[in-house]
């Protein structure tokens, strides 16, 4: 994979987020990390993060999806993965979740 690449890291992060396979997962979102950043990797740190069970881990990037967009899917992504762990009161008194 080319690191620089970043349309097909997010893809391949994607497939092993999506197959729970937080092993594959978390290099690939490592080296995707020194060449990419913004929303697109947070939502991805934040689905790993609750695939490790990581609530400390997950809180960074989604606060960062929901001070850097409106957009639909990045919000709806990162709060569906974080609320179904049950872990909005993490967030409570900083923003309503879910």
């Amino acid at each position: 994979m080319n690191p620089a690449y970043s349309f097909a890291g997010f893809n391949l992060a994607d497939y092993y987020l999506d197959d729970y396979d937080e092993a594959k997962a978390a290099p690939v979102l490592e080296i995707l990390a020194h060449h990419a950043s913004g929303i697109a990797l947070a939502v991805r740190q934040v689905r790993l993060a609750v695939l490790e069970g990581d609530p400390e881990a997950a809180t960074a990037p989604l606060k960062e999806i929901l001070r850097g967009t409106e957009d639909d899917w990045p919000v709806r992504t990162a709060l569906e993965a974080y609320c179904n762990m049950g872990w909005e009161k993490q967030l409570e008194g900083e923003v309503e979740l879910c």
